[in-house]
C-alpha cells in the first residue's frame, strides 16, 4: 500500500489486472514486471502502473513493490485468479484495515448517506482531502463482492457470511479439464439388439407360385398307367 495511504487506489476488480495477468501469462509463476506491464500495454514507469502495483499488494494479491524486478502471486491472488474463489475476494477487502471497519460498523444496516460516511472516514483517520476516493472505492468494492446487496428496494450492507452465500451461488460452472471424470450423471446403457444371421436364412429371390393341377383319368385305365401319370408327377413336381 502507498506510504501515507490507508487504502488501496484502485478498487480490487481494478487490481485482480497483475494476479490475473501473471496466472495467464505465466501460469502463476513469479513474473518480471516489465513483462507484465508489457502484456498489460502499459507503461511501467507511470503513476497509474505503480499505484495498480500498490494497490495488487494492499489487497494481497501479489509480492514485490512497484519497483521490484519480479511480481509474485500470494495464495490469495492465485485462488482469485485461478478459479475466481469468493471468500479469497472478500478476504482481500477485508484485509484493508479502514474497509473492514466500515463494512462491520454497518452491517445489517442501510448504506449511510456520503456525508455521514465521510464523517466515519474521518474518524477512522482517513485525510480529508482523500475520503472521497476512499468512500468511492469501498463502495465500489462492496457491490464487486456483494457486501453492498440491494434488499427490497433498499442498499444495505450485509455480513460476510451473507456475501460470501451470494457470490457462491453465482459462481460459474467449471468446466473439467481434459483427461478429468465427467461429473455429469451416467447414462443408461443402451440396449444392443442383435441383428438376425442373414447367413442362416433362407433367402428367396423369385416370387411364391401357387399352380392348381387337375388330371383327368379315363376311368378305363388301368391301375399301372394310373401309378405311372403319378409317379411322372412326383418325378417333376419334387425334383431337388
Amino acid at each position: 500500500m502507498a506510504r501515507y495511504s490507508p487504502f488501496p487506489p484502485f478498487s480490487l476488480e481494478e487490481s485482480l489486472a497483475i494476479a490475473k495477468t501473471i496466472w495467464e501469462n505465466n501460469s502463476g509463476k513469479p513474473m518480471r514486471r516489465l513483462t507484465i506491464f508489457d502484456a498489460l500495454k502499459r507503461s511501467p514507469s507511470s503513476g497509474a502502473s505503480r499505484q495498480l502495483v500498490t494497490a495488487s499488494s494492499g489487497y494481497g494479491l501479489t509480492q514485490g513493490s512497484y519497483a521490484a524486478e519480479v511480481l509474485q502471486l500470494t495464495e490469495r491472488g492465485q485462488a482469485i485468479a485461478e478459479r475466481n474463489d469468493p471468500k479469497a475476494k472478500i478476504d482481500a477487502i477485508m484485509t484493508v484495515e479502514i474497509f473492514a471497519a466500515f463494512f462491520e460498523h454497518y452491517k445489517n444496516a442501510t448504506v449511510p448517506a456520503t456525508a455521514a460516511a465521510a464523517d466515519f472516514l474521518k474518524g477512522q483517520g482517513v485525510p480529508e482531502q482523500s475520503v472521497e476516493s476512499c468512500l468511492e472505492t469501498l463502495l465500489e468494492c462492496g457491490e464487486y463482492v456483494s457486501l453492498i446487496q440491494e434488499i427490497s428496494g433498499v442498499k444495505r450492507i450485509v455480513s460476510s457470511e451473507h456475501a460470501l452465500e451470494t457470490l457462491s451461488k453465482r459462481q460459474p460452472v467449471i468446466k473439467a479439464a481434459p483427461g478429468t471424470p465427467s461429473q455429469q450423471p451416467e447414462k443408461e446403457p443402451a440396449i444392443e439388439t442383435p441383428l438376425p444371421n442373414l447367413a442362416t436364412q433362407h433367402v428367396t429371390d423369385s416370387p411364391s407360385v401357387h399352380i392348381d393341377i387337375q388330371i383327368h383319368i379315363d376311368a378305363n385305365a388301368k391301375l399301372e398307367q394310373i401309378e405311372k401319370i403319378f409317379e411322372s408327377m412326383a418325378k417333376y413336381l419334387y425334383k431337388k
